[in-house]
């Protein structure tokens, strides 16, 4: 650490330490959780074949072409695909990568601060609030939520930058804040709002706003005026509105944005000022907290008066006093300005308010309560040592309350079990609540809360969807294809209901009918890798093996992670004679899943019947060594040792598969034709 010439330890160093011992302390609990398989994780990281490859060429460009969940963040995907080169499917190294860069952006708050004002104590006071409020603990515990620490990282750098071109009129620092600001809208488009920050921030700590200069033509960092400092800007404001436009875009093309019809504008701009205020309410008051806050179809008159009468009185009171104490300008338009792009205005899903949303625009917040409690303190000559420690017991506060709700995230069960019992009618609580149950291989009570998110919902599609895929793993076939019409009659254009449906006929010996729905759903989503594999199937049924195995083709080119069809495409290649392909599908199969013994018995089946029996030999070894209990696959690995010549191999396989089942008469029959065979 660096100290001062008496060798003390200088007060900035020691501050940068605790701050980071405080965060991990906070958040390091996560490096053991899973991931939110139930919510967004599974679309952005564990079911995404363009970031289970990690980072490659394809990867790259994909990246930066794609609306993919709706969205375009290129920079976080390719933080995703770098934790998938690290980390693999380990969620706790993608976890502490979140970690990480809350802790960066913990210290380059205090920093930037500490630089604008000089302020160390208060500067830190902020950055622990920033650090430590439990309304930060989505945006660093949920692995998707990556957008949210990554696009603020490069915030705070551009806040950075911008300052020390402030002070030293340096153009490459103005280069390094555009630069930035570009990083920072290509992780998230919520950052759209920072050109209006930088003009409070010259308002409020740097001292840039005077109002006469423009009419007097000065144009000094010292002395400049509005309608200057705005033309200074120009060139964020240009690539912010260029972001709104492409994040808009992304939005609609994916049909994410909630129709006027739905929910029109005046209601709308009522759900807006009562979620301002509940954000207000919530940073005083953090419980509870939950994953998922559920749009209020109505809300009281009475509700979004007195949501609006509280901000306006605030913005009265800012606007009064604020000539004076400039930081509450700065700290209130601070808040108002950066939660804008998603106050609801624009609805993109069918949640009011999140958590998440407060990461960045809670710091105007701190800074307004911080510099104010600062000069209440020196009115009212409180001794320093007590405000210290009492604001020392608030953040030591914080914190605790901070690590218990990052504890809610440990997986899908326990995060969804909490929403629902801290919310009512949450239909997405529950639905999710049911998938994370049926991963846990609990299906009828997974049952239970679709039923709820339906009865709750019913136009709710997903629950539908949810529920008729668990009645299809319980056998209950019929009964899915009834429910995934219902899907398709809420939302035609389901594509995962129209494949699995396609699925559900195609086994019901419906064919023609399963493939005019896996051709609906090529139609909606031409990238969507299953129904191509689900029209194999169905050629594969009606003996047309040369275009199923191009169908297979197709289906690996857009999911090239697809085990069920590299299996299934190895079979046909087996039983058209091209060994060579068919173990290159097999391998593949077993590297993509290889814990799972069933796909090793299919391969090696597969083989055998094509009468390439050493490679099955070679499959039905790893079955065995997968599932070393199964007195069948050593009768069938047995059988293909006997086939190669290898007698005493054979049999001891067949004493294996007797030891095991004693009652296995093929392994029997088989043991006497191996000895006779020596």
């Amino acid at each position: 650490m660096r100290s001062d010439k008496n060798g003390n330890i200088h007060p900035r160093m020691l501050i940068a330490v605790c701050l980071a011992a405080v965060v991990l302390l906070v958040y390091w609990q996560t490096g053991r959780f899973d991931f939110i398989h139930s919510y967004d994780d599974r679309e952005y990281v564990v079911d995404n074949p363009h970031i289970r490859h990690g980072i490659t060429a394809g990867g790259i460009y994909w990246a930066f072409i794609t609306f993919y969940a709706a969205n375009w963040h290129p920079l976080t995907w390719l933080s995703h695909m770098l934790d998938i080169d690290l980390f693999g499917l380990n969620p706790g190294g993608h976890h502490l990568t979140n970690v990480v860069l809350h802790l960066l952006n913990t210290l380059l708050l205090f920093g930037l601060l500490q630089r604008m004002t000089a302020a160390t104590w208060r500067s830190a006071v902020v950055a622990a609030l920033f650090a430590l409020h439990p309304l930060h603990v989505e945006s660093v515990a949920m692995v998707s939520e990556r957008k949210d620490v990554l696009s603020t990282f490069f915030w705070l750098l551009t806040l950075r930058s911008y300052i020390e071109y402030a002070c030293r009129r340096s153009k490459g620092w103005y280069g390094a804040a555009l630069g930035c600001f570009c990083l920072g809208l290509l992780s998230k488009p919520m950052v759209v709002s920072l050109p209006f920050v930088l003009l409070l921030i010259d308002y409020w700590p740097l001292q840039r706003w005077h109002p006469a200069a423009d009419a007097a033509g000065a144009a000094s960092p010292e002395q400049t005026g509005p309608r200057s400092l705005v033309v200074e800007k120009a060139p964020f404001f240009l690539l912010a509105a260029g972001a709104c436009v492409v994040t808009l875009a992304a939005q609609h093309s994916l049909g994410a944005t909630v129709s006027m019809a739905i929910y029109p504008f005046l209601h709308r701009l009522a759900n807006a000022a009562v979620s301002y205020a509940a954000y207000l309410v919530k940073t005083i008051w953090p419980h509870p907290l939950v994953v998922f806050y559920p749009y209020r179809e109505t809300i009281a008159v009475w509700t979004w008066l007195g949501a609006a009468g509280l901000l306006g009185a605030a913005t009265t009171a800012v606007l009064v006093y604020g000539q004076k104490q400039r930081y509450l300008v700065c700290g209130w338009f601070w808040y108002l300005v950066t939660l804008l792009p998603v106050i609801g205005l624009v609805q993109v899903g069918a949640q009011a308010m999140a958590d998440r949303y407060t990461y960045i625009p809670l710091i105007g917040i701190f800074i307004m309560v911080v510099w104010t409690l600062h000069a209440a303190a020196l009115r009212l000559r409180l001794n320093t040592a007590a405000a210290a420690c009492g604001a020392g017991a608030f953040l030591i506060l914080l914190g605790v309350l901070s690590w218990k709700q990052t504890g809610y995230w440990t997986d899908s069960v326990r995060l969804f079990q909490h929403a629902a019992a801290h919310t009512t009618d949450n239909w997405v609580a529950h639905n999710n609540l049911g998938s994370a149950m049926a991963r846990r291989g609990q299906p009828d009570a997974a049952l239970v809360h679709y039923q709820t998110a339906i009865e709750i919902a019913p136009g709710y599609a997903d629950a539908r969807y949810n529920l008729a895929a668990t009645q299809s793993g319980l056998g209950r076939h019929q009964e899915a294809i009834r429910l995934y019409r219902q899907v398709l009659t809420v939302s035609p254009s389901h594509t995962g209901a129209l494949n699995n449906l396609c699925g559900e006929l195609i086994g019901a010996g419906q064919v023609q009918e399963g493939m005019a729905n896996c051709r609906k759903a090529v139609a909606i989503d031409p990238k969507f890798a299953n129904p191509y594999s689900n029209l194999a199937v169905a050629l594969t049924k009606m003996g047309r093996r040369p275009e199923a195995i191009e169908k297979y083709r197709q289906a690996l080119l857009l999911d090239p992670r697809h085990p069920e069809a590299h299996l299934a495409l190895g079979k046909l290649l087996a039983a058209d004679g091209r060994t060579a392909e068919a173990l290159l599908h097999f391998r593949i199969t077993l590297q993509l899943n290889p814990d799972n013994a069933l796909y090793c018995l299919q391969a090696a089946d597969s083989l055998m019947r094509g009468g390439y029996v050493a490679a099955a030999a070679e499959f039905y070894a790893a079955a065995l060594r997968l599932n070393p209990g199964s007195a069948d696959t050593c009768n069938r690995l047995g059988v293909a040792y006997a086939r190669l010549g290898f007698h005493d191999d054979a049999a001891i396989m067949f004493q294996e598969a007797l030891r095991k089942d004693p009652g296995h008469s093929a392994a029997a029959g088989n043991l006497e034709k191996a000895i006779s065979g020596r």
